[in-house]
């Protein structure tokens, strides 16, 4: 047995525990039951076993949670909550998508909502997304939080499917961060994040301005939309201040590919504009490794503002995303869309502030 199947048993263990300690009165409506750190300690799991336990029972109508004071058996007078789904394929916590999950989950209470979040495990995504969307439909969710996946040949398919099997079921989307179509496409769900276009610009317009001129575009095969919108932003950079650009300096790689690194640096630009911190910082271990000094050699600038920003050698400059207002606007969008279905698809984009740090010279 794998250990993703041995977590889907521990967890299964704590939701029929509970769940009989409920129906057999041992806990009664409004009773406090054990805590997430009791449990832990009873069943020797970890805290996301013990969480998804209660997620599903919260879920169930039969617990409700209250941050700060205990998770409750659900009183039989106590409001019911609206429940949505967050969808986040690899979700990876260091990224902008940490914060913007533990806003949404707070700002969801405020509306009356409660989440269930996808558990995609290590298997094939694909399989294990439609898998949720059936969930879904089974427990008759309003609404879905969605990021579309990224990094695979066959991405604006496989988002095009679930989202459009979520809205046929009547099931309100709202797409974080990107769209499930390539840029400048649109699909027809709202979608919350940041303008792309112009953080690629102010990342291109801010090396101009450095005196860089050959400034080369760099990001992973088969990147989201968003990097689309970017690279354009870049080019009109250029544009913008009268200044020549090459479409061979739009590179397309693994930043930790030494070879391909070593290949895009024999003609040392002056910079590198990169999709976002993770690619960033890659990148800098890379050139590091083949001897190449940043900012003394070249010069980086990344997108996001997250962990990875911090984690280099010379600090990164960057454009910062509001990850955690993106996580509100997105619980605010998601409240619209229920209440009124007709409502033409809106991009709700926010501000990003450039962040500058050693990377770049300054």
């Amino acid at each position: 047995m794998d250990a993703h199947s041995l977590d889907k048993r521990k967890h299964r263990r704590i939701y029929q525990h509970i769940h009989a300690a409920i129906t057999g009165g041992v806990y009664g409506p409004g009773d406090r039951v054990p805590t997430d750190v009791q449990l832990m300690r009873e069943f020797r799991v970890s805290r996301p076993t013990v969480a998804r336990a209660m997620r599903e029972l919260e879920n169930a109508g039969m617990l409700e949670r209250h941050p700060g004071i205990g998770t409750f058996v659900r009183r039989a007078d106590s409001p019911q909550t609206v429940p949505l789904g967050l969808l986040i394929p690899r979700l990876n916590k260091m990224g902008i998508f940490g914060p913007i999950c533990d806003e949404i989950a707070r700002a969801a209470q405020g509306h009356g909502f409660h989440l269930l979040w996808a558990d995609l495990g290590q298997g094939e995504c694909e399989q294990a997304m439609q898998q949720f969307c059936l969930q879904c439909v089974r427990q008759k969710l309003a609404g879905v939080f969605f990021a579309p996946v990224e990094f695979q040949p066959e991405m604006e398919e496989i988002n095009l499917r679930i989202a459009e099997a979520l809205d046929r079921a009547g099931i309100a989307v709202v797409l974080l961060d990107r769209d499930v179509q390539a840029f400048p496409r649109r699909s027809p769900f709202d979608l919350v994040g940041v303008d792309n276009f112009r953080i690629g610009c102010m990342q291109t317009e801010y090396l101009l301005e450095l005196g860089c001129r050959h400034i080369e575009h760099l990001a992973k095969p088969y990147s989201a939309p968003t990097v689309d919108a970017r690279t354009e932003g870049y080019r009109r950079a250029f544009r913008l201040h009268g200044a020549s650009y090459k479409e061979s300096w739009v590179r397309r790689g693994e930043p930790a590919d030494m070879e391909f690194v070593r290949s895009i640096t024999r003609k040392m630009p002056g910079a590198f504009v990169c999709a976002n911190d993770w690619t960033a910082a890659t990148f800098m271990r890379s050139l590091q490794g083949l001897g190449i000094r940043v900012p003394q050699d070249v010069r980086v600038i990344g997108v996001d503002d997250d962990d990875y920003a911090h984690m280099v050698t010379p600090p990164l400059t960057t454009v910062r995303q509001p990850s955690r207002e993106i996580g509100a606007a997105a619980v605010r969008a998601m409240a619209e869309r229920i209440a009124d279905r007709k409502m033409p698809p809106r991009d709700i984009l926010l501000g990003c502030t450039l962040v500058v740090r050693e990377s770049c010279g300054e």
